[in-house]
């Protein structure tokens, strides 16, 4: 009976041995069938990140340098072919890149004359093409597209943007530089084609950069929250704002200057621009004896008005997209802001849908208004109520043809301050004018929006014992995206333009 179980059991086991050899080999096989789809799946996954950065490779190889290459004029709306990258290796792989190409996908202005879409979004891609071989040995390509968004940069991706940094004072005894100092803080891009000054510990929490090969320094620790870049191209300012005439002219809203002898003032009221109409010698504002001629301009979304000679201009109800322009003088001769926005704290709303942009070709200007703080109306005056005693400017100011400055900055022929004191008038000034009450502090220039200018301008003067306006500059972000109607592009002085990528994705490709 024993011998008999021992056998029954000798069998068992070496059923045992049997099951359990073919379970191993079954599981062996399993691991090593795992292990290989494993390392095929992560090869495939490393020759579509290779894809990935070839596709990138010529979606700026190709879409980018393009389009940089081009004058805004040559832009067109239709997509453009471009040549596919050579095949080469790229690490363990054979690859290139295919599809190349830039197409305009949105435009920011329906106007008629595509002269005018050039401020539009522009797609460049390409397709990433990378070679592999499958576990069965045969070759598979594997694709990504990459495409990279960019839209025209405009003088309103600059916070602040100059040609020049230095200011010229009306008697013409030399250039100023005027500095970047304690107590300033910049939050946008910050761009001049001069030497930028910095003095003690100003703060910059945009991209700086100069066309220069360093700064203007003096006990400067400034704070850079970017690297500061230095020797950039320089963005070109022309003379003219020819695109805003042209499409002022399109919509019907140019007015002539009739040989510099009318005036104009427009004035941002509910539902449209009113403007006025003067003869020049008549006053400096418009009143029921000297209006020639008035009318209206309703707010849209793409509201473009050029005046020929000099304007006057204000407004607490601006809405809409406006961009206003001027070939003479912009006197600003109270608030110009939103609606929306208020005068005791301005501050644009995060929704909010207005946009403004003003453009001189000469110089814009603070007018010495009792509005605007005249004769010290800011310096804690308690017959100045708030709105009268500061200026509150939103929108995109650009001066082409000089200076965003103020009105009568108390120069004096002797350097002295009293009354016998002889003025110095600047070009803009309104006559010979001197306040001999001391200082002339006139309040605060509140601009959410942002400031372009081919020679930077005085706001406040050591003259009288101060005079001029402190400054409270906020960019307003949204112009990055959103600029005024028909802008200024920022391009070099060969009319090559500088674009903004504003967004990049990627996608696998499928045949």
């Amino acid at each position: 009976m024993v011998k008999k179980d021992l056998k029954k059991r000798k069998g068992s086991v070496l059923l045992y041995s049997v099951v359990l050899m073919l379970v191993l080999v079954v599981t062996a096989g399993a691991f090593m069938k795992w292990a290989a789809d494993e390392a095929y799946q992560a090869n495939y996954d490393l020759a579509r990140s290779q894809a990935y950065y070839i596709a990138q490779k010529g979606a700026i190889e190709q879409g980018m340098s393009h389009l940089r290459s081009k004058k805004y004029y040559e832009l067109t709306a239709a997509s453009v072919d471009l040549p596919d990258g050579r095949e080469m290796d790229y690490g363990d792989f054979r690859g290139r890149y295919e599809g190349a190409e830039v197409l305009q996908q949105t435009t920011l202005y329906d106007l008629q004359d595509s002269e005018f879409l050039r401020t539009g979004a522009w797609d460049a891609t390409a397709v990433g093409v990378v070679e592999m071989e499958q576990p069965n040995g045969d070759k598979v390509e594997v694709k990504t597209r990459y495409t990279l968004r960019s839209q025209m940069r405009t003088f309103a991706n600059y916070m602040y943007l100059s040609d020049i940094e230095t200011a010229a004072p009306p008697d013409s005894s030399g250039d100023d530089v005027i500095w970047f100092y304690t107590g300033d803080t910049l939050y946008g891009r910050v761009h001049s084609n001069d030497y930028i000054g910095i003095k003690q510990s100003p703060v910059f929490y945009g991209p700086v950069s100069t066309s220069k090969d360093e700064f203007r320094e003096y006990a400067a620790s400034a704070h850079f929250e970017y690297e500061p870049q230095f020797n950039v191209p320089e963005v070109y300012f022309p003379e003219q704002a020819d695109d805003i005439r042209n499409g002022a002219a399109n919509q019907g809203n140019f007015f002539s200057s009739n040989n510099n002898t009318w005036l104009y003032q427009f004035e941002g009221n509910n539902g449209g621009w009113d403007w006025y109409k003067w003869e020049r010698g008549t006053g400096v504002e418009p009143n029921d004896n000297n209006v020639i001629d008035f009318g209206y301009v309703a707010y849209s979304l793409n509201t473009i008005c050029f005046v020929e000679g000099d304007l006057y201009i204000k407004g607490e109800l601006v809405q809409g997209k406006s961009t206003i322009s001027s070939g003479g003088q912009m006197y600003l001769i109270d608030n110009v802001k939103y609606a929306d926005v208020s005068v005791v704290a301005p501050s644009i709303p995060d929704n909010s849908p207005n946009i403004l942009g003003l453009v001189s070709e000469k110089n814009i200007i603070i007018r010495n208004s009792t509005r605007n703080g005249k004769e010290n109306g800011g310096n804690d005056n308690p017959n100045a109520p708030h709105d009268q005693a500061h200026i509150v400017i939103t929108a995109g100011l650009v001066a082409l043809g000089q200076s965003f400055t103020f009105e009568h900055q108390n120069d004096t022929i002797e350097g002295t301050c009293n009354a016998n004191s002889t003025p110095q008038e600047a070009p803009w000034d309104h006559g010979s004018y001197l306040y001999t009450g001391g200082q002339d502090e006139r309040g605060y220039i509140y601009i959410r929006g942002a400031v372009a200018q081919q020679r930077r301008g005085y706001v406040h003067r050591s003259n009288c014992g101060g005079t001029g306006y402190d400054k409270s500059y906020d960019y307003d972000f949204r112009l990055q995206t959103n600029p005024p109607p028909l802008y200024l592009a920022a391009q070099d002085a060969d009319g090559n333009i500088f674009f903004e990528v504003t967004s990049s994705w990627a996608e696998f490709v499928t045949d």
